[in-house]
C-alpha cells in the first residue's frame, strides 16, 4: 500500500476539515471519509470547486498535489485490488491506473515512467477520475 499527503501542507492528516483554501487538502478530506458519505456531497459540503459538473482539469490539478511515498499516517489502496504500482496495471481498472500516477507523478524515474507530458492526459486519458477517486481506499 502506498501513503499518501498533501505536497502543499504535509503537516494535514484529513482528521478534520480542512482550514486552507486548498483544493488538495479538501479532496483528501472528501476520500477519507467517504465512507461516511458520497465524496460528490462532501466536496459540495466544504465549497470545493471539484464538486459539480467540472472537467478533469480541476480534478487532475487537485490530484497533482498530493505526494506518495512520504512519511505520512494516510495510506491509499485500491478498494477492489491488492495493486502496490511497482509496474503499469495490466487490468482496466480506474483506481490502479489513478494510483500508478499518483506514486510515479514526483518520482525521480517519473518522466521514463509516464513521459514529459501531463500524465492524467496522456497516460490515463480515458480514465473518468472522480470514479477512480471513488474507487480509492483511504485507511489510517
Amino acid at each position: 500500500m502506498l501513503t499518501i499527503r498533501c505536497h502543499f501542507h504535509p503537516r494535514y492528516r484529513a482528521h478534520r476539515e480542512p482550514k486552507n483554501d486548498c483544493e488538495t487538502c479538501r479532496l483528501l478530506y472528501a476520500l477519507a471519509h467517504q465512507q461516511d458519505g458520497n465524496t460528490e456531497e462532501i466536496l459540495r459540503r466544504l465549497g470545493s470547486g471539484l464538486a459539480g459538473t467540472t472537467g478533469d482539469d480541476k480534478m487532475s490539478v487537485a490530484l497533482e498535489g498530493m505526494e506518495t511515498g512520504r512519511a505520512s499516517t494516510l495510506t491509499v489502496k485500491c478498494s477492489h485490488h491488492q495493486y502496490q504500482a511497482t509496474r503499469k496495471p495490466g487490468w482496466n481498472c480506474d483506481a490502479c491506473w489513478l494510483l500508478f500516477v499518483l506514486k510515479f507523478q514526483a518520482h525521480k524515474d517519473g518522466e521514463r515512467r509516464l513521459g514529459p507530458f501531463n500524465p492524467y492526459a496522456y497516460v490515463i486519458g480515458h480514465v473518468n477520475l472522480k470514479a477512480a477517486c471513488a474507487a480509492l481506499l483511504i485507511v489510517r
